[in-house]
């Protein structure tokens, strides 16, 4: 795509990234951990009013588990009871997935939770509120974890929270977004789409939907013999065309994108990402390991 200030600001992002002072992400996470969250993480969160003795669990998936953390912020963490544990990952995969939030968190902040920290196993988001739709998706999620089947207990409701969500104008820009960037799987992109469309995956927030899935920064594909190979989940040369969007379009989901200061921090944000996302697959490529999305 022809658009100089692509280019220009792209062309800035090498000079200025070694200059800038190590944000929340940059915790180490190779410390002995508890909850699988490192004691460095911890040290962080309990400045945030988190406590071990008071952590509340307000939801859980089935390899990651929600945790309140104050009044106002939810610790997404990776818990170990799947075979392959992502609390053991290394640092530069939450890293990975901390920028790869911020991202889409300035692409769409009405869509996308603020994220904070990513590190120790663990990544910390704005809470979205509770209300009664969204504590019945939650209970349908936890269903879903015992029944490991669609269509349970509550069809109806689930039916029709599908249905809105996936004819909501700003749902599908929002899904338009992951799909260009290249984070949903393209070769199945309906499964993908009835996938965010869940009611714990996608909850209303002030007559916005606001998807919560915690994103994997790093894709897993496989070849016809079975061979392994890793790469990163986001196509940051797209990100380009998304910028190029939001400054010509008049949607009101996508305007602040014209703020050159925005732009800026994307693409800097995408830099750091690249990094992080390639060391992690170049870590899961000598480990032979799969990462679930």
């Amino acid at each position: 795509m022809e658009n100089d200030n692509f280019k220009n600001t792209e062309g800035s992002f090498q000079e200025t990234k070694e200059r800038e002072a190590p944000i929340q992400s940059d915790l180490d996470h190779h410390e002995k951990p508890a909850h699988g969250i490192s004691d460095a993480m911890q040290v962080f969160l309990r400045g945030h009013g988190w406590s071990t003795n008071t952590a509340e669990i307000i939801g859980e998936g089935r390899e990651k588990q929600a945790m309140a953390v104050g009044e106002d912020k939810v610790l997404i963490y990776y818990h170990s009871k799947q075979e392959i544990d992502k609390a053991n990952l290394p640092p530069e995969y939450f890293k990975a997935q901390f920028y790869l939030h911020k991202i889409l968190h300035l692409s769409l902040p009405n869509n996308f939770p603020d994220v904070h920290m990513g590190g120790g196993g663990a990544i910390l988001f704005d809470r979205v509120p509770d209300n009664p739709e969204f504590s019945r998706a939650k209970d349908i999620q936890r269903e879903f974890l015992v029944t490991r089947a669609l269509g349970y207990s509550d069809d109806i409701f689930l039916k029709k929270f599908i249905g809105r969500n996936t004819n909501n104008p700003e749902f599908l820009l929002a899904y338009r977004v992951l799909e260009g960037l290249g984070i949903v799987d393209a070769r199945d992109p309906d499964t993908s789409q009835l996938e965010f469309a869940q009611p714990y995956n996608t909850v209303m927030v002030n007559d916005h939907p606001v998807l919560l899935e915690a994103l994997n920064p790093v894709k897993t594909l496989t070849n016809r013999i079975g061979e392994l190979s890793f790469e990163p989940s986001m196509n940051i040369e797209n990100l380009a065309e998304i910028i190029h969007f939001g400054m010509n379009s008049e949607d009101p989901a996508a305007t602040h994108l014209k703020d050159e200061r925005v732009q800026n921090r994307i693409l800097k944000l995408a830099i750091r990402y690249r990094i992080n996302a390639e060391k992690t697959a170049e870590y899961l490529k000598k480990k032979d390991r799969v990462i679930f999305s």
